[in-house]
């Protein structure tokens, strides 16, 4: 180093002395204090650090949570006692401190040391526990809130055990058991966990529990697509969702645990155009579960158009009209009347869209039937229809027809009080005739197929003939007025059929059936054999009218033609409400003069007694008259012809009776008319008298008259003669 570098080393040195020298002389010499006795005492939010010093000095203290010691408090008041209090503090902390005493610049600290607050005071005792709401599985707790500083939370105890924490004043204590009491006590904790007193013993039973299931209402089909649906209703109090559904069964199901007052499940996955049938269950909190099974099905299907074509009477006589027709598919169809409901066909029983339905609810008088098609989305369609309802039957007047007539022409005139349709059926009560027809011949099959058969027979000659019946195996099929029957085309093949003939004339009296077996040939068509037997009125007794006059107002006239015997007439009148009136009428045809078959004339002849009887047959019942020695004739008879100017003396010359049972029976007693005098023939007013008292033998010409109900009677033939004689004469007359 050279000597000039030396130089200025030394004169660096001094000025260094110069200036630092005071100050490491004065920190030789400085009095510094002297710590001791430091101590900490703590509470549950402050600290405070006490300490001496020798000297009087200021007081300082650093604090802080971690060692950093990042605070700090100052006292500037010299004395020998320190006292620091720092607060407010964390609860149950722990804090590093350490402590430092200055005079001017001269400063002694302490070491780091570290201390823990206390824990905060229990809360105070909870009061005004109490009930708000209680339900058979709940009770809702309230209680006054904490005034607690360091308030944490509070603990609910149930029977003694803790079961919920809570920051709220009010707890719901749920899951319980109904008609049960519960004991319960809430305390408060503070910040450091710490708890207070608990409350007073609160208790508190629940309701009879709820055995009653909830309603399930209101339920609909809110949308619907190809594969999904939305069903939604509600109940009357909460309860979760469950829908069980399927196409075959229930089989299928989709759930909410979720307990509401409306609800509404998706059911997804769905086949398109098939039908589907679902159930509803709902739950309430106390598991009373109500299930309703009666819903309309749906489809899953692209939303269609609503369609009613229906069939109404415009007109009608019931209270309850019949509807048909044809309407959307697996729609619900809702019936109106009067805008009053009356009927509803369920989604379910429309599965086709055909639909018969009754509906009441109908008043005399003009109405309004109203039907509401709604699918299972919602989509509506309504249609209305005036009705008229008509319940009284029509007001029908006949003019007054004869009780027996021999004139087989009948005119029926008549009125009605309103349009309607006139049915007249006559029917046959009893005929005149009871011979039945005879019996056809020659009954053989002209032509069997594989399902036919062609019947021929030679026909009966009867002739009040009327038709044939044709029986198959003993079932009646048919009828025709002549040979041969061509009708019998549904038989099966290869099979033997037994057939059947029988006559019928106009009084339906059957003849003797005729018989003839034929069997098919194969290779044809079995049939069904289940044949109903055919409607014949001299069989069943049913009739179809046998003239028929339609829109008849005011008035109607119709001829019709009686058949021999008593004749039933009825007549219908139909109104266009379908109200009907009758009105039968007996009368008795009979055109064919009553007969004398038969009588005992011949053998009476001569008579030598006065009173005899004559007795014989008529063809019908009938009022016989004899007739003695009167010139009565038939046509133009009349009641004055016959001669009585001498009953007195000779007898009385008419006698009559009924018949019975065709039979007459009539006591006479002959006459002696000297105009008849067997031993004269052409007596004299002289000889009249003798004649009567003294002859020996008088004719007694004798006409029988029968007078049938009808008025006909029979064309007398020449008289026969009674002689009546006196004993022991006329041995050799010429009778």
């Amino acid at each position: 180093m050279s000597k000039k570098q030396v130089s200025k080393l030394v004169a660096l040195f001094c000025i260094e002395l110069i200036l630092f020298l005071p100050f490491y002389v004065s920190d030789v010499y400085a009095v510094k204090p002297i710590l001791s006795n430091i101590q900490a005492t703590t509470t549950h939010k402050s600290l405070n650090i006490t300490w001496e010093t020798d000297i009087p000095s200021n007081s300082l203290v650093d604090y802080a949570r971690n060692s950093n010691i990042e605070l700090s408090k100052t006292s500037q008041e010299a004395t020998t006692n320190h006292s620091i209090i720092i607060a407010p503090l964390s609860t149950n902390t722990y804090y590093y401190y350490r402590v430092q005493s200055c005079v001017a610049f001269d400063c002694r600290a302490s070491s780091v040391s570290r201390v823990k607050t206390l824990t905060a005071p229990p809360p105070d005792k909870i009061i005004g526990l109490t009930n708000k709401t209680i339900t058979p599985r709940s009770i809702e707790l309230t209680w006054q809130q904490s005034t607690s500083d360091y308030f944490g939370y509070y603990i609910i105890y149930r029977n003694e055990i803790p079961i919920a924490n809570t920051t709220q004043t009010q707890y719901i204590d749920s899951g319980l058991d109904g008609s049960t009491t519960y004991l319960y006590k809430v305390s408060a904790v503070n910040a450091n966990n710490i708890e207070g007193e608990k409350s007073d013993p609160f208790y508190q039973t629940t309701l009879v529990p709820d055995t009653t299931p909830p309603i399930i209402q209101n339920v609909s089909i809110s949308s619907i697509s190809s594969d999904s649906a939305t069903i939604e209703w509600i109940t009357n109090e909460e309860a979760n969702s469950t829908i069980v559904y399927g196409i075959t069964g229930f089989d299928l199901t989709q759930s909410s645990l979720d307990y509401k007052l409306t609800h509404s499940i998706t059911l997804t996955n769905l086949q398109n155009d098939s039908t589907y049938h679902y159930k509803i269950i709902s739950c309430d909190l106390d598991g009373n579960c109500a299930e309703k099974s009666n819903n309309d099905p749906f489809t899953p299907s692209e939303i269609r158009e609503l369609i009613i074509q229906l069939n109404v009477p415009l007109i009608y006589n019931k209270a309850v009209v019949p509807v048909s027709g044809t309407v959307t598919p697996h729609t619900k169809v809702k019936f109106f009347v009067n805008n009053a409901y009356k009927g509803l066909i369920s989604m379910e029983r429309n599965q086709d869209g055909e639909i018969q339905f009754d509906v009441p609810g109908f008043s005399s008088g003009n109405n309004t039937l109203k039907l509401v098609l709604e699918d299972s989305i919602g989509n509506t369609k309504q249609q209305s229809y005036n009705v008229f309802i008509d319940i009284s039957p029509p007001i029908l007047d006949i003019v007054d027809l004869p009780i027996q007539t021999s004139d087989p022409t009948l005119i029926i005139e008549g009125s009605s009080s309103e349009l309607v349709d006139i049915d007249i059926y006559i029917s046959l009560s009893q005929a005149k005739d009871t011979t039945p027809p005879g019996k056809i011949s020659n009954l053989h099959v002209d032509e069997a197929k594989e399902n036919s058969i062609l019947l021929a027979w030679t026909d009966v000659e009867d002739e009040d003939f009327n038709e044939y019946i044709i029986y198959r195996d003993n079932i009646p099929i048919g009828t025709t007025v002549s040979s041969p029957y061509l009708d019998d085309y549904l038989v099966s093949s290869g099979k033997t059929y037994t057939y059947a003939i029988v006559a019928v004339d106009t009084s339906c009296n059957m003849g003797q059936k005729v018989f003839i077996n034929q069997k098919t040939i194969e290779g044809g068509f079995v049939h069904d054999e289940a044949i109903e037997p055919e409607n014949i009125e001299c069989i069943t007794g049913e009739q179809t009218p046998a003239y028929t006059l339609e829109q008849q107002y005011p008035g109607f006239r119709e001829e019709i033609t009686l058949r021999q015997g008593i004749n039933k007439i009825t007549i219908k009148a139909t109104d266009r409400a379908g109200n009907k009136v009758q009105k039968i009428y007996t009368i008795y045809h009979d055109s064919e003069a009553p007969e004398i078959l038969e009588t005992n004339i011949d053998s009476i002849s001569p008579s030598y007694v006065r009173d005899v009887t004559i007795t014989g047959t008529v063809s019908e019942e009938a009022y016989v008259c004899i007739y003695i020695n009167s010139e009565v004739e038939i046509k133009p008879y009349r009641e004055e012809e016959v001669d009585e100017s001498a009953e007195d003396i000779f007898g009385e010359s008419k006698y009559c009776a009924s018949t019975e049972n065709g039979t007459f029976s009539i006591d006479i007693e002959l006459r002696r008319d000297p105009d008849y005098a067997y031993d004269l023939e052409s007596p004299t007013p002289q000889t009249r008298t003798m004649l009567i008292r003294t002859g020996t033998a008088w004719r007694n010409n004798i006409k029988i008259i029968a007078t049938d109900r009808v008025g006909l009677r029979n064309d007398p033939e020449e008289g026969e003669e009674i002689i009546y004689t006196l004993c022991g004469g006329g041995g050799d007359w010429g009778i």
